[in-house]
């Protein structure tokens, strides 16, 4: 366990790493099967004009890269951005080879979604329905107007595909008006109710999906969270020092509530918790992106920061003192006067080493109560 795991702000249930290389993996699969159906279109075993399929395969190459090279890096397979990137530049892919090998790439049109379909975010499934529209839409007719769709062969494969479909017209008599109209009402208006209906599913799927996660993420904030505080609790804190993964050098400080029983005895456990939840904000306080906070006891706290030298430990709990001393100021006179008066020690060292560490700062802590100014 890391100390960025247990930020309260940073609660994740998933991250992109597998869905990114889910995609890799079926971007790579799918270059696979693109240079194989180059290799049998060189054999003649596919009707595809050899000169269009290599440009394809080139485009396709760089296209490809990019996702793949992304999504399998360690160092960027968990950046937000590279999901969205990833699913745009598949889009772009799925649009080149639908445009140069027409029916052949037709189903390609949805692997946008498809992917889509892993990421727990609307944002991706408007990428891909976005891409999957505008291929559908746009690749027939550009793949049409630019020569890259055999034409006699493209609408002999239209007569095969619905039998009431009659060609009666050449390539040389041909009414380019009247082919597109074709083109639009068998090719592009059938592939494009199904993205929609598919977008519309993907779209409630995944927002049950981000409903679930949302209420996971809250479950396990209650579960690692004190009540009283706001800081992470024992049984989070007790979890933690068991299963230290990071080799870094941290401070630790440790504090401790003084007279707190004398406080619940004489004035009620009303004002006793009033003063942990004030000393508990005084720490919060002092919480930065390199720290996290515990409360290990009744009256007991521990702050674990990331640090380089012990002066950055002295440092961080001189802003501590300055803090816990300006809420006493604010709240002297609403509170009849009582004060928060908390002892400190702290410690340096290797986290591997936590547990030594926690032990150290107790018993600095202990040694300075006498003579430490509160």
């Amino acid at each position: 366990m890391k100390i960025d795991d247990l930020k309260t702000n940073n609660i994740t249930i998933e991250t992109d790493k597998k869905p990114n290389f889910i995609t890799a993996v079926s971007t790579s699969a799918l270059l696979l099967i693109d240079l194989i159906a180059l290799l049998l279109n060189e054999f003649d075993v596919f009707k595809i004009d050899k000169v269009i399929m290599r440009i394809c395969m080139i485009i396709a190459l760089f296209i490809f890269a990019a996702p793949i090279f992304l999504c399998f890096n360690k160092k960027t397979s968990e950046k937000p951005w590279v999901k969205f990137l990833s699913i745009s530049l598949v889009s772009a892919l799925c649009f080149f080879e639908y445009t140069f090998l027409n029916y052949h790439a037709m189903m390609l049109v949805v692997l946008p979604l498809i992917l889509s379909t892993q990421y727990k975010n609307k944002a991706i499934t408007r990428i891909a329905t976005t891409g999957s529209l505008a291929s559908s839409l746009l690749a027939p007719i550009i793949g049409y107007a630019s020569g890259f769709w055999g034409q006699d062969h493209f609408f002999s494969y239209l007569a095969q595909l619905f039998q009431n479909y009659e060609l009666t017209e050449t390539a040389t008599t041909r009414n380019p008006a009247n082919d597109i109209s074709q083109i639009f009402l068998f090719i592009e208006l059938p592939m494009s109710l199904i993205i929609v209906c598919f977008s519309l599913i993907m779209f409630f799927v995944t927002d049950n999906n981000i409903k679930g996660l949302e209420s996971q993420q809250n479950y396990l904030r209650l579960s690692r969270e004190d009540k009283l505080t706001g800081l992470l609790n024992q049984s989070c804190y007790q979890d933690f020092i068991n299963n230290v993964e990071e080799n870094i050098t941290v401070g630790v400080i440790f504090f401790d509530i003084n007279r707190m029983k004398a406080t619940n005895d004489t004035m009620g456990h009303t004002y006793g918790d009033l003063l942990i939840s004030r000393s508990a904000q005084s720490i919060l306080n002092v919480v930065d992106n390199k720290s996290i906070a515990f409360r290990i006891g009744g009256d007991e706290f521990l702050l674990i920061t990331k640090a380089n030298s012990i002066d950055e430990i002295i440092k961080k709990q001189t802003q501590w003192k300055n803090s816990l001393y300006q809420i006493n100021l604010e709240n002297k006179e609403k509170f009849l006067g009582l004060e928060c008066d908390v002892a400190s020690g702290y410690s340096f060292g290797n986290l591997q080493d936590i547990q030594d560490l926690v032990r150290e700062a107790d018993e600095f802590m202990y040694r300075a109560k006498p003579n430490m100014v509160r």
